[in-house]
């Protein structure tokens, strides 16, 4: 396996972008999704999107209580080909906001995180979220991928995540060894986000 090409897609409910999904599938290896608002039952309607894939995915909806209450949210899934099914092995982060592979490949196993950070509301409450998520990653990390990097305006929330990365010797750089082709996103306009390993 020489060339992985991985698409990141916040779909913002499954359900609703299907032919996305599939179209997604056809131009990638590894699909990596935020935000698909699936209950835990629910997950494995995303393992018919594609023929070729095959599905490990996290449901942010506690159903517990056996009635859900409010509107599904959440939840981060990947999508990969069926070809590199010998080579991945599934990372358990117990945690619905990531969801992660280690693929064995000729320069050694990678570690592909799927990682939807919590949203900066501008209170004490999101940062110690966004926090307790940075802390969860702190064993995980070879390629992060970040959906909702933090504006320039977070400083508490960007110095956490420079931090974080600089211990891990990880930058986010414009240049890369490892480039994500594409970002699409449901909004106007798709951006490319290309990460590199640093020495």
């Amino acid at each position: 396996m020489s060339n992985i090409t991985i698409c990141s897609f916040n779909c913002r409910s499954a359900k609703s972008c299907l032919l996305e999904l599939h179209e997604l599938c056809n131009r990638c290896d590894i699909l990596l999704i935020q935000e698909h608002w699936l209950l835990p039952f629910e997950l494995q309607s995303l393992n018919i999107i594609h023929s070729e894939f095959l599905l490990y995915g996290l449901s942010a909806v506690d159903v517990s209580l056996d009635v859900p209450i409010g509107r599904p949210y959440g939840g981060t899934a990947v999508l990969y080909r069926n070809s590199l099914a010998d080579s991945v092995k599934i990372v358990d982060s117990n945690d619905s906001r990531i969801t992660a592979l280690q693929i064995n490949t000729n320069l050694g196993p990678l570690l592909f995180l799927n990682v939807y950070m919590p949203t900066n509301y501008g209170d004490i409450h999101s940062f110690e979220s966004y926090m307790e998520c940075l802390g969860k990653l702190h064993a995980l990390v070879i390629l992060v991928v970040l959906v909702s990097q933090p504006p320039q305006s977070a400083l508490l929330h960007r110095q956490a995540l420079t931090l974080l990365l600089n211990r891990w010797s990880l930058c986010i750089t414009g240049s890369s060894i490892l480039v994500l082709k594409l970002t699409f996103s449901p909004d106007p306009f798709p951006r490319n986000l290309p990460l590199s390993l640093t020495d």
